[in-house]
């Protein structure tokens, strides 16, 4: 017997060893390995606030998954063993998600916007019932609840007012205020007006004297209103011999 274990001792080495990569593998191609820390100190301090470990395994599933899903729409129908060779790319991504998402929130903060939760989320998907022409919303609603799936689809929907957040933030601070959109209206504005002359029904002809006399008494229909702003004219003059001699007198 030990001599048959003396034997076999290293084909057991071999397959327990090739028993151990192959679980490495996969728990790292399937995101489990980086899944939770089993530390709790703060991987980053981001303005003063530290971020933990499980804020930052949630951005690198939420990186993974989303390569996952391309890759699996793509046609690859096991698509582990890329995402192993691209966990450096996966971690840089997380990484900057984590820290643009942060500073995205410290943003809004600022601005006092509330940071979206599960209450906004509901009154989205209660409106977005409403515009698909569903007769009683809120009791469709109350039937999603009782979904098993309906806590996932709610966090989805947080995730994608959180994410549309901060854009909608910043064009509302680029948007041009009400002066300035007066302004820029009264620089193009030019007024017309429109005036009736009555005349006989069968008048005669006038002549140049007559139209003259009309031309002289009504300065106002024949001239236009200034419409337009000069900020500033520059006008190159150049100067002729009596210039010339003029400053040559004062020199």
């Amino acid at each position: 017997m030990l001599t048959w274990f003396r034997d076999k001792a290293k084909i057991f080495l071999i397959a327990i060893i090739v028993t151990f990569v192959v679980l490495i593998f996969v728990q790292w191609g399937t995101g489990q390995l980086n899944a939770r820390r089993d530390y709790t100190g703060a991987v980053a301090r981001i303005e003063g606030r530290d971020i933990t470990p499980a804020e930052y395994d949630d951005c690198f599933t939420l990186a993974y998954q989303h390569h996952e899903n391309e890759m699996t729409m793509a046609g690859d129908p096991s698509p582990s063993q890329e995402l192993t060779a691209m966990a450096g790319v996966i971690e840089k991504e997380a990484w900057e998600d984590l820290i643009n998402s942060e500073l995205e929130r410290l943003y809004l903060e600022d601005l006092g916007w509330p940071e979206a939760g599960a209450r906004e989320a509901m009154a989205l998907m209660l409106v977005q019932l409403e515009l698909m022409g569903v007769e009683d919303p809120q009791t469709y609603l109350s039937e999603m609840q009782r979904m098993p799936g309906f806590p996932a689809q709610l966090q989805q929907v947080v995730r994608q007012l959180r994410f549309a957040a901060f854009p909608a933030a910043t064009r509302l601070q680029n948007m041009a205020s009400r002066e300035e959109v007066e302004y820029l209206v009264s620089e193009r504005y030019m007024p017309v007006s429109a005036r009736y002359l009555v005349f006989s029904s069968n008048p005669p002809l006038p002549g140049d004297d007559d139209l003259r006399a009309f031309y002289d008494s009504h300065p106002e229909l024949f001239t236009t209103p200034p419409f337009g702003i000069v900020r500033f004219a520059a006008v190159s003059v150049l100067p002729d011999s009596a210039d010339i001699r003029r400053a040559m007198s004062t020199v």
